[in-house]
């Protein structure tokens, strides 16, 4: 992957296009009556059931019209319906553009899906009728950096593990991870994920405008599908307004970059020394900061390579990690 150029340099790279994971092409794509078919293809993925099922059952809902969010600038890029199977779903698809999952970002999603949940009671004796609630989050980060599931559930409970209520859930997906996977084809040992749902989180990140033809050729989805993906995404990225947007969104999204890695340095440092403080006898002081230089680089170098997988030009990673190029370029070879 690659980046888009900033706004300043007043060049386009033709080679690129805006990705799905632009709100208003995931709006597109999986949030509008016409293209029901897509959404219910994603759907039939992620909660593992027949899309023949699934097909003809969506019904969306405006989020304009719920009270809860009237006067919320970000309501009219959510994507919520009920999919009426066996018993009502009420789903919401949410697009998180960022590679750090800030805290603030997870209290706003959990407030939406509480929310979400009992929208449209009206009446107390209606609380009996509130409908399983799920919120999918698309994420290109984990949300628990020590398991580091590619799909992970969140229930209500207590500390002592017990379940509040089962009628409502918060799904993390990581899709820059399974994009990865779906590139090196080490997706195959996931055999509880549908290779499916990998090609989709691959679909919707890539902003490359060969490797995206490429893999609208390849995937195993159903060909009437892709098609219209395609042709969806193709038709927008020939808006010149909507590409300036994501211009300036992205200069924006690299501001809060920069930002974010550098707190998580300056954490990830303080945590590595005390660590290893309380490990070593205070004549072995020097070792010790030869040490926690060494984890802080190693996760640097992690770092600096899921900048360069998620498609931050070099000129960025080097400005935002205070590496030079040639150690940047050193470290991607090695890591290839």
């Amino acid at each position: 992957m690659k980046i888009y150029k900033s706004k300043k340099d007043n060049k386009r790279d033709p080679n690129l296009m805006v990705p799905i994971i632009f709100d208003d092409i995931f709006k597109r794509v999986f949030g509008s009556e016409e293209n029901a078919d897509i959404t219910a293809y994603l759907v039939s993925l992620l909660l593992k059931i027949p899309y023949e099922k699934v097909n003809g059952n969506i019904v969306f809902k405006s989020t304009k019209q719920d009270n809860y969010r009237v006067n919320d600038k970000l309501a009219k890029k959510d994507i919520v319906f009920i999919v009426n199977i066996d018993e009502p779903l009420k789903l919401n698809l949410e697009m998180n553009r960022t590679l750090s999952l800030s805290k603030s970002i997870i209290d706003r999603n959990t407030y939406y899906e509480a929310n979400l949940f009992g929208s449209g009671l009206r009446q107390e004796n209606e609380y009996r009728d509130l409908k399983m609630t799920i919120q999918y989050n698309f994420n290109l980060d984990f949300v628990d950096h020590v398991e580091e599931p590619l799909i992970d559930e969140y229930l209500f409970r207590n500390e002592r593990g017990n379940i509040l209520t089962e009628k409502t859930k918060i799904v993390h997906i990581n899709i820059l991870k399974m994009r990865e996977l779906w590139y090196n084809g080490k997706y195959k040992t996931f055999t509880g994920i549908s290779p499916s749902l990998f090609a989709m989180a691959s679909l919707l990140i890539e902003n490359e405008k060969k490797e995206f033809q490429e893999m609208v050729d390849v995937v195993p989805i159903k060909d009437d599908i892709k098609e219209k993906i395609e042709r969806i995404v193709t038709d927008m990225n020939f808006d010149d307004e909507l590409i300036e947007k994501y211009y300036d969104l992205d200069l924006e999204r690299e501001k809060m970059l920069k930002a974010t890695y550098e707190e998580i340095y300056e954490e990830l440092y303080k945590k590595s020394y005390e660590k290893l403080k309380k490990e070593t006898e205070e004549k072995a002081r020097q070792q010790v900061q030869k040490q926690v230089q060494k984890e802080v680089k190693k996760e640097k170098e992690k770092t600096i390579l899921t900048m360069f997988n998620n498609g931050l030009a070099i000129d960025l990673i080097a400005k935002y990690t205070a590496t030079n190029k040639k150690e940047i370029a050193r470290i991607i070879k090695e890591n290839k």
